[in-house]
């Protein structure tokens, strides 16, 4: 591990293991984009130094929030390296999540690999499908964990409980593409399907924000943004995810006659007061009032730097970096307390952050 980040982390697991109230809390991780060598010699470290995290801090889990590959990689390097964040993780005590983000079905690969991508027209052997995904890393690092849809048991998407704290963590798939074939090219992939799934969104209001329970609180993590605001738009359908929300926490009633769903949400006595997400490249936050969620948006993890200036939403930022400091790095530990504060406190680039809501 890079010698610099021995007194962050000790900063970190202070700082972490001092709040007070803690009712949940997790080491949170997004863009990793490790399938370029220069990205590696970072992003490496800072798993170590989560995993490191993970055994000295009172958390409850590791959550990694999608593009884990960049996807322009030989499938065979694109498990390697899959495996290679499954052999790190291991070493944590508490278990690792992974958020399925737009690069991860390795569809920016092309044959040959020439820029610009079509990404419409990737062969089938190439891409890392659901049942790779699930088999390489979900599994290993969730250990029995994972929640998965019954009718669709492969499912990128899932949830996980933690019965004693009340608290369920959904995790959505923007990019859960269907299987379509022409030849031996693969119509649908990566952001050629960048929506959620018909059959994901009505297992997501009538499945997973389970009206049953009493008291809980549900934390969704996706890769993108349900609203716009953020620079980098949300995927195609995010208003239908975003509305069964306004509707939970609304305790209203949601349908959708053409996704044949119908929640009923008015006697519903539980809520989903936080989305963290990536995909942007950005930290950022909103809170959002309709829905009645605060919105947090981790930066990347590999060495890079964004402009802001479209952003609309209540914050948007892009840290300084530069390789061979602590600035390098980028990631967060995320609590939320039983009194409504959450906490952000952040390893390398950027600064910590505390929401009430």
């Amino acid at each position: 591990m890079v010698e610099n980040y021995a007194s962050e982390i000790n900063k970190v697991v202070e700082k972490v293991n001092q709040i007070p109230d803690k009712k949940f809390s997790f080491v949170y991780a997004t863009d990793l984009h490790v399938d370029f060598k220069e990205n590696q010699k970072v992003v490496w470290p800072q798993c170590e130094a989560m995993v490191e995290i993970a055994n000295r801090a009172n958390v409850d889990c590791v959550i990694l929030g999608g593009d884990l590959l960049h996807g322009i990689s030989s499938k065979e390097d694109s498990l390697t390296y899959l495996r290679e964040y499954t052999t790190i993780f291991h070493n944590a005590k508490i278990p690792t999540y992974v958020t399925r983000g737009n690069h991860d079905d390795n569809a920016y690969h092309n044959d040959p690999w020439i820029p610009p991508y079509d990404n419409k027209r990737v062969p089938h052997k190439y891409i890392v499908w659901d049942y790779d995904w699930n088999r390489e890393i979900l599994e290993p690092l969730a250990r029995g964990n994972a929640i998965h849809d019954l009718k669709n048991p492969e499912s990128s998407y899932y949830y996980v409980d933690y019965p004693e704290k009340k608290i369920r963590v959904i995790f959505l798939d923007a990019y859960a593409y269907p299987e379509e074939k022409n030849g031996d090219l693969s119509v649908w992939s990566a952001e050629g399907w960048d929506r959620f799934s018909d059959w994901q969104l009505k297992w997501f209001a009538e499945t997973a924000l389970d009206i049953s329970k009493e008291g809980w609180t549900y934390i969704l993590s996706s890769h993108g943004a349900l609203i716009d605001g953020f620079v980098t738009g949300p995927c195609a359908n995010a208003s239908i995810p975003y509305e069964i929300i306004k509707a939970f926490n609304g305790k209203k009633k949601y349908t959708n006659k053409e996704l044949d769903i119908n929640a009923d949400y008015t006697n519903v006595k539980s809520n989903m007061p936080l989305h963290i997400f990536g995909h942007t490249h950005r930290d950022g936050y909103h809170y959002d009032k309709d829905a009645k969620m605060l919105m947090i948006n981790t930066g990347v993890c590999a060495v890079s730097e964004y402009d802001c200036s479209l952003a609309t939403v209540d914050y948007c930022t892009s840290p300084k970096r530069q390789k061979g400091t602590i600035t390098e790095a980028l990631f967060d530990v995320i609590t939320v307390c039983e009194n409504g504060t959450i906490h952000r406190i952040r390893f390398g680039a950027g600064e910590d952050q505390q929401f009430k809501i």
